[in-house]
């Protein structure tokens, strides 16, 4: 059995209620599930935003059952647009791990009446908040930031799609807005992303249709993914390549503004020069002691530049990551023999008769530097990833995990990841 995707729509039967769960994956024309794309503070001189993920998919129309509710043989009986889809990845042995789930955007629906196709734009579910209007007095001046995001995200309009639990809203802090007046009479969207903001916050939407807001930190909890390539000395190799590693620099800010209000890391311009960035929130934030406390906040998150790279991987490997899920990276660089001739062993090589090996990479990565995912990118017809990774912490040094070593052998032990590995 070969990997596929399953794809499942389940359609509105009301405004606010779903109906029955159908498995379309026959219907779906071969080769046009689009590309996916996720991700949280991944494009290159941003800082604090998510992007919205969306994948386009072409169906086989021949009955109708995807045109709109006009026709008699559609699923779409009261409306297509807001229908749930669910796209899982069955791996080769069966093994089946869901991959994302969102929302039809009816807006970007093409219907090929000469092919009998049609594509559905398929919107990650956060896109919901794009169609909830916050109205005036629905927040208020004075209120903290948590508070908000009660008002904003415990209501029908949300909770009739997602699931708010106060206990997934964790904020990096918690400050109080002083004035409203920009962020109601518009999109919920444009609210949260300026409260997100203020709090130094990510809000995003994981795969069991749960909000989470929380800090930048890589997630604590779970076990690190651990990605292997070309070298390792025990073939464990679920990467194939390193692309656009970089030192960070481009997403290094070191002076953050308010209005008029600055905070500057001294230290690290010194080092790396003058890098400003402007946080248009001044008309939300008037308190100077709490734009200080937002300046610093991320002063200490974006001075330091912090290295990134992409992973390209296939998918049945990570299909089960997310963003902000914690990595590790074993690269040891590849090798080739030269000019195609054996390898001596070391202990019986002869001086001018046999050969090593020839390094052919220039950057190696050790396994004991922690990462964060901050974005993923997948080809979904050609089985394949892009992981975008972000080395984790602060400072320039905060991202070694430690290791200590059991004094009743010779191996060593890794408390962060609870793994073995070998002296050798």
């Amino acid at each position: 059995m070969s990997q596929r995707y399953k794809i499942e729509i389940t359609p509105l039967k009301r405004d606010d209620a779903y109906g029955d769960t159908f498995d379309v994956s026959q219907y779906v024309e071969k080769g046009s599930i689009g590309q996916l794309r996720i991700g949280v503070d991944d494009t290159d001189y941003d800082v604090g935003v998510f992007n919205l993920g969306y994948i386009d998919i072409t169906f086989l129309n021949d009955t109708g059952k995807f045109s709109d509710g006009s026709h008699y043989s559609t699923l779409f009986v009261y409306s297509r647009d807001r229908a749930k889809v669910d796209v899982t990845h069955v791996a080769d042995d069966g093994t089946e791990t869901l991959f994302f789930t969102g929302f039809v955007n009816d807006e970007f629906t093409r219907q090929d009446a000469e092919k009998r196709e049609v594509r559905l734009r398929v919107l990650s579910k956060d896109s919901i908040f794009r169609k909830i209007f916050v109205q005036t007095g629905t927040i208020q001046g004075g209120q903290k930031v948590s508070e908000m995001l009660t008002s904003l995200l415990n209501r029908p309009s949300v909770t009739n799609f997602l699931t708010y639990n106060p206990s997934n809203i964790n904020l990096a802090f918690d400050p109080t807005i002083d004035v409203v007046t920009d962020i109601e009479n518009v999109s919920m969207r444009e609210t949260l992303n300026n409260l997100m903001i203020c709090s130094g916050s990510v809000l995003y939407v994981d795969r069991s249709d749960n909000i989470i807001v929380k800090d930048r930190a890589e997630l604590s909890g779970i076990d690190y993914f651990h990605f292997y390539g070309a070298g390792d000395r025990f073939e464990r190799t679920n990467f194939h390549n390193i692309i656009n590693y970089n030192t960070g620099l481009q997403r290094a800010f070191n002076s953050f503004n308010i209005g008029e209000t600055n905070v500057r890391n001294n230290s690290a311009i010194s080092v790396f020069q003058l890098r400003e960035k402007e946080l248009a929130i001044e008309s939300l934030i008037t308190n100077i002691t709490t734009r200080e406390t937002i300046l610093n906040y991320y002063v200490s998150n974006f001075s330091i530049p912090k290295r990134e790279f992409k992973l390209l991987c296939r998918t049945a490997d990570i299909a089960s990551l997310y963003v902000f899920d914690p990595c590790t990276v074993s690269y040891e660089g590849k090798s080739r023999t030269y000019n195609q001739e054996d390898v001596a062993f070391y202990d019986e090589a002869e001086y001018d008769e046999d050969y090593y090996t020839v390094e052919l990479s220039t950057q190696e990565i050790p396994d004991n530097i922690g990462f964060k995912i901050i974005g993923i990118e997948t080809i979904a017809d050609e089985f394949i990833s892009i992981v975008k990774m972000r080395e984790i912490g602060t400072t320039s040094a905060d991202s070694q995990l430690n290791y200590w070593e059991d004094e009743d052998s010779s191996i060593l032990v890794n408390d962060e990841f609870n793994r073995v590995f070998f002296e050798v």
